[in-house]
């Protein structure tokens, strides 16, 4: 017995009062329940006289006694700090020092002096003060506010307080009280909200509760506006359906409105009260509404069909397409061919409806469509469009024609005819058609009842040759067969 030896038996006992101790309170104490402590208490008195009594070498054996009961699931992190029977020193952060005494609470950047009671612990030097686990200087140190942590020199603001502050350093700051600059546009409300300093300006105050709703033919639909932010009357709303706008307001007969004028009901919904509408709310001088689409249901149903479902048209002819109505109730026709609107010619009679193009021209080949709507239905039929081409035919009036030379009188001359339309003005001319298949000499033919033709002026012996007719449109030439010109001398006869 190390004790005996250095005869320190009688001051033994109090080393044994001591160790005890401290192995009974904090988390040690709890593990000494469990884990058995009798050769640590032996151990740690053992050390005490070893040191002739300095209590601080029994630390070493109380660490190992920890390490023990953190085997056994205690956690004893830091237990030195929180046991008040021991001064061993816990490992502190660098530049940080054991003190069993220091100010309590510790200095740091909301308050760098510390406080007036004391406790041990790690602390840092004179002037210092811990912050994120190390040492830095009190002048260094950052602002915090809502658990956020502000450089010197950042800004920030104190919404609970209504105060805008700036961080000048050792904790400290500068603040005053809030700044606001609230300006609203021409329909904003400036609201006041909880939690808020400043008023804040509320757009679209006031919105539809269902702006799109389910509707039902025959049933009664409820149209609900919702405001926030400022509370109105019954006298501050309107009920209107667009477009154009038609004040809903007063047809008692078709619509109710709310006491509070928050909603609209349609009694009975049918295709006349499909449309937009929407509560327009007015309150010191400023308007928001809130808008709904409503519809009904769309189901098909056979309304109409079409008279055929292929149609053919030649170019410059008439194009009609017809559909023959069924016996339901349409309360919308329309047309659409290749995608596009028709807005001409629409023969609407109680049993069809025809749609008349007048002279269509080939781009018109494709589709057209009449679409219906009956009340909460909907068909359409689609006709097919072909086109034929505008056949042209160009007939010599004679196939061999004999002038005389030296005369005027030798005029080749065809007669031209379109399946559609009228053969336009300079469409025909007279060529010389040469030995080689080219045509040359062109000239515009003049129409003299239906037929057309061209003098050759005075007739020479270079007059002869085969001449043609060609109609020219939109770059196609239709060439009749050739007119064969003989020419005789003067006087003489030709057999």
């Amino acid at each position: 017995d190390i004790c005996e030896d250095f005869g320190l038996m009688t001051e033994k006992v109090g080393y044994e009062e001591h160790v005890v101790a401290v192995l009974k309170a904090g988390v040690l104490g709890q593990c000494s329940k469990v884990v058995d402590n009798s050769e640590t208490v032996n151990a740690a008195v053992q050390e005490i006289c070893l040191c002739f009594g300095d209590k601080n070498c029994a630390c070493p054996v109380f660490n190992q006694f920890a390490a023990a009961c953190d085997a056994a699931e205690f956690n004893t992190a830091g237990w030195a700090l929180k046991n008040k029977n021991t001064e061993c020193a816990p490992s502190c952060p660098d530049g940080s020092t054991f003190r069993v005494a220091g100010p309590k609470p510790a200095p740091s950047c909301s308050k760098p002096k510390g406080g007036r009671k004391t406790q041990k612990g790690c602390f840092c030097p004179e002037g210092q003060v811990m912050e994120g686990g190390k040492c830095i200087a009190a002048e260094d140190c950052v602002c915090e506010y809502a658990g956020q942590r502000f450089d010197i020199g950042d800004k920030y603001d104190k919404p609970d307080i209504c105060q805008s502050c700036s961080c000048v350093g050792s904790g400290d700051e500068k603040c005053e009280d809030m700044q606001c600059n609230t300006e609203c546009t021409e329909n904003e409300l400036e609201v006041t909200a909880d939690g808020e300093c400043c008023t804040k300006c509320l757009a679209n105050w006031v919105e539809a509760v269902n702006p799109k709703p389910d509707a039902t033919v025959s049933e009664p639909l409820a149209l609900t506006c919702k405001v926030t932010g400022v509370e109105v009357t019954a006298d501050d709303i309107k009920w209107v359906q667009f477009a154009p706008e038609v004040d809903v307001s007063k047809p008692k007969r078709i619509f109710e409105i709310s006491d509070d004028g928050l909603v609209l009901t349609i009694k009975k919904m049918n295709e006349m009260r499909v449309g937009n509408y929407k509560c327009v709310v007015t309150k010191d001088d400023k308007v928001s509404e809130g808008v709904f689409e409503v519809l009904l249901p769309i189901v098909h149903e056979d309304l109409i069909e079409p008279v055929q479902e292929t149609v053919q048209f030649i170019e410059g002819k008439d194009l009609v397409v017809e559909v023959k109505k069924l016996g339901g109730t349409i309360t919308d026709l329309s047309w659409e061919c290749n995608g596009v609107k028709m807005e001409q010619k629409i023969v609407n009679k109680k049993t069809g409806c025809k749609l008349v193009l007048k002279g269509a021209t080939a781009d018109m080949a494709g589709s057209c469509t009449c679409f219906v709507r009956g009340i909460g239905s909907q068909d359409s039929a689609e006709i097919k469009i072909e086109a034929q081409a505008n056949e042209v035919t160009v007939t010599p009036l004679k196939k061999k024609i004999t002038c005389t030379e030296g005369k005027k009188k030798c005029n080749p001359k065809c007669s031209v005819t379109m399946t559609a339309g009228s053969v336009a003005k300079k469409s025909v001319k007279v060529c010389k058609l040469e030995d080689n298949g080219k045509l040359s000499k062109c000239k515009a033919a003049k129409v003299r009842k239906g037929k057309y033709g061209k003098s050759l002026g005075k007739v020479t012996a270079a007059s002869a040759g085969n001449y043609v007719c060609v109609h020219s449109d939109n770059g196609v030439d239709t060439i009749s067969d050739p007119m064969a010109v003989v020419v005789k001398p003067a006087g003489k006869i030709l057999i």
